[in-house]
């Protein structure tokens, strides 16, 4: 679900090295940790044109809901740009939610999940499962997508078939959470599984890099755990 119906947002590229000070670099230094930050590399191809939004926005009938996969799609705002350009300067182990397997999932001490809104049965089992998960932006694991040969089909979710979020996940916090990207009222919220961010941090992250280290020191320690 975009904040602008689904529009491709481009930002203009920066120098990576003013993202952050030498010594955040050094303090948020995801380098040797056992923290898997997951793209949202399916999302990215139900934003682009011809996909998805075309659908809801009436500008296509049904047959835009089953898009061809791009393994190197464009991220914008509405797949978590920024997020992952700075966690990968941080030298964050990443992963995308298209190639990865989710029972390597538990080899992970923590999953930083980002706008990962349109997943697999498979791969929201595998983060439900999970005892420690990040969930940093809202309205992720929204709409349930089948993946075959290349090709992913919107299946259920996003208001599709009647069904509001995909896999009745009664811990979806969409509303009202994805509609604020000013973050003014920051704060983690925990549930069984982990910890969600009450907010949609694309543009609050550019300025407040402290969430990184958030990211990368806290944890859920709800005592939850596979079984």
């Amino acid at each position: 679900m975009s904040l602008f119906g689904g529009l491709l947002l481009l930002y203009f590229v920066y120098p990576t090295d003013s993202f952050f000070t030498e010594a955040e670099l050094d303090i948020y230094n995801y380098t040797g940790t056992n923290i898997l930050v997951i793209k949202p590399l399916l999302t990215a191809n139900a934003y682009r044109s011809g996909g998805f939004y075309d659908y809801f926005k009436g500008d296509c009938d049904e047959s835009c809901l089953s898009v061809q996969i791009d393994e190197d799609p464009v991220y914008t705002y509405d797949s978590s740009l920024r997020a992952i350009v700075r966690f990968e300067i941080l030298g964050a182990t990443m992963a995308d939610d298209y190639h990865l397997d989710p029972t390597t999932l538990k080899n992970y001490d923590k999953i930083v999940l980002l706008h990962n809104e349109y997943v697999t049965q498979e791969f929201y089992d595998g983060i439900i499962r999970h005892p420690n998960v990040f969930y940093m932006y809202p309205n992720a694991l929204y709409g349930k997508v089948s993946v075959q040969d290349g090709n992913m089909t919107l299946i259920q979710g996003h208001g599709y078939k009647g069904i509001d979020n995909g896999f009745g996940w009664k811990y979806d916090n969409t509303r009202p959470y994805e509609s604020d990207n000013q973050c003014k009222r920051l704060a983690w919220n925990y549930i069984y599984n982990g910890i969600q961010l009450n907010c949609y941090p694309e543009n609050f992250l550019m300025n407040n890099t402290w969430i990184f280290g958030d990211v990368k020191y806290y944890q859920s320690n709800l005592g939850y755990r596979y079984g």
